[in-house]
């Protein structure tokens, strides 16, 4: 049986037409209301004035005390009774796409295997968007083959989200599973294990399942408090959780701490709703990577950095490696591997992992470029602006950066869109020449107050004679004399232009006009 992928645009387009039928009840202005009135035939005068003497003789004679609330009058006075609805009826071109989307998703659901994680997501959706009521048939046989083969074999899916989806569908229809489902989530002495304690999409599923539990069923009141418990944890900070249990300020007193700094940094990469958990993840890694930058800028010596690049380049950040890590970089070496376990955790349950092997590809090439200026640093080499340029490409840390990112994305992506990435084509090359050259003219000054790698302003005045002012300006020509195509992917582009957001020593020191950048971002609201 063919297998359907769910459509939300089909399904958000049935859903806005069906709410706006719901109008059709409602009089247009060629309508006509005709009243029958019962009451017997009598001027509308005299009744006037007869109700209002009977009106006055009951106020004489009433002199009961009563509890009279004094409500207020309609809110609404006459509004309604002189309204008419700017969409009274559907076109007869709107009932045919309407029609056809219903079929389509009449279609889907009967085409989806019963047994599919697909299938228990699609009817989810429908019912979450109030349009069940048009498939009810489709749903109610759906979930009935779902749980006679639920009832058939025992089921040995160890995905907490599916199993707590199937579990609330099949309740919602009165279909009685039991609750014992959800022992394989817990350890020996009753508990629900910890490794869920990460898994937003389970939990919120197992949380809503909890709500259909009956008298007696100890473990789901169990749930409602764990998981309510855990939830609360990943509110809005969950990001900022994750950065105080790496223990930053004891583990890496000599890196900036710039979590904050980072996430802006990601909204300028998308800032599209849908790409919330994507922003969460690269400011996770955009974090790390600047501890990362400056273990090999500003912290490590030359004879550390050769065995804790050779780890990451050969073992790709495993953490068996961390045995041949220098005792004072372990710490790094750690966090490191960490956050790639975790990358692969999420492409594993999004079944993705194929985009693995290209994020560790150009984190392993930004760890030899990295090398490559602490060995020139450790023998006192100024390269030729060229040789600085190539290099200084990969280390600006773009060319991760956009492969990471496109990883991240919700979209179905083709295996030659992260090839055509890893390749270094020209636009990518021109990004990471914009966000290198415009990083070394508002960082030189400070790092040329200690012992650093020569940027680019060094190599152009070594290398022909010029001064700091006309490396300046060779820097930003060089930057922007090659137009950027624009059948690019937007993504690539939006990181040449976050490099015109940074002023001189923003991310070293992050306070000033960039911190009320970031103010006026996050914090302030908007003047209308």
């Amino acid at each position: 049986m063919a297998t359907s992928s769910i459509s939300y645009c089909h399904l958000g387009n049935i859903q806005s037409i069906f709410w706006g039928c719901s109008h059709n009840f409602l009089p247009n202005n060629n309508s006509k209301l005709t009243v029958k009135h019962t009451y017997s035939y009598a001027s509308s005068i005299g009744r006037e004035k007869n109700m209002s003497h009977l009106k006055m003789s009951a106020a004489m004679v009433d002199n009961t005390e009563r509890p009279l609330a004094n409500f207020h009058s309609s809110v609404w006075e006459d509004y309604f009774l002189s309204y008419t609805p700017q969409l009274t009826e559907i076109s007869s071109q709107e009932k045919v796409k309407f029609e056809g989307l219903k079929e389509k998703v009449r279609q889907m659901l009967v085409e989806t295997p019963d047994n599919s994680t697909q299938k228990l997501e699609l009817i989810d959706t429908i019912q979450r968007l109030g349009v069940a009521y048009h498939f009810e048939n489709e749903i109610q046989t759906s979930i009935k083959n779902i749980f006679d083969v639920s009832q058939q074999s025992e089921n040995e899916d160890d995905n907490l989200y599916v199993v707590a989806v199937r579990f609330r569908l099949l309740r919602q229809q009165r279909h009685y599973m039991s609750s014992d489902v959800f022992k394989k989530f817990t350890n020996k002495d009753g508990k629900f294990k910890e490794t869920i304690t990460k898994d937003v999409q389970g939990l919120l599923s197992l949380y809503e399942a909890a709500h259909l539990r009956v008298h007696g069923e100890e473990i789901l009141e169990q749930v409602l408090s764990f998981t309510l418990t855990n939830l609360e944890a990943m509110g809005p900070n969950r990001c900022i959780v994750w950065w105080k249990d790496l223990n930053f300020t004891e583990q890496f007193p000599y890196a900036r701490d710039r979590l904050v700094e980072c996430h802006f940094y990601t909204v300028g990469i998308y800032f599209e709703p849908q790409y919330s958990r994507a922003r969460e993840m690269m400011t996770k890694v955009l974090t790390i990577y600047t501890v990362i930058d400056d273990t090999y800028d500003a912290y490590a010596t030359y004879d550390e950095l050769v065995p804790f690049t050779d780890a990451i380049d050969r073992c790709g950040c495993d953490i068996s490696a961390i045995g041949s890590v220098p005792p004072s970089l372990k710490p790094t070496y750690q966090a490191l591997a960490d956050l790639y376990t975790q990358i692969e955790e999420k492409f594993i349950k999004e079944g993705k992992l194929d985009r693995l092997y290209y994020a560790k590809y150009e984190m392993k090439k930004l760890a030899r470029a990295f090398f490559k200026e602490a060995e020139w640093l450790n023998v006192g080499y100024i390269p030729k602006c060229d040789e600085y340029m190539k290099n200084a490409n990969v280390t600006t840390t773009c060319m991760m950066v956009a492969t990471t990112s496109l990883s991240f994305m919700e979209e179905s992506i083709a295996k030659e869109t992260f090839e055509w990435m890893i390749i270094e084509h020209l636009i990518l090359r021109a990004s990471s020449a914009i966000n290198r050259l415009k990083g070394d003219c508002i960082g030189h000054n400070l790092e040329q107050q200690r012992k650093h790698i020569a940027s680019f302003i060094e190599c152009y005045m070594k290398e022909f004679g010029g001064s700091k002012q006309d490396a300046y300006a060779e820097a930003y020509i060089c930057s922007t004399h090659d137009k950027v195509p624009t059948f690019v992917l937007e993504l690539v582009i939006n990181i040449a232009r976050l490099a015109y957001i940074f002023e001189e020593n923003d991310f070293a020191s992050a306070q000033s006009e960039f911190k009320d950048k970031i103010m006026l971002l996050f914090v302030e609201p908007v003047n209308v």
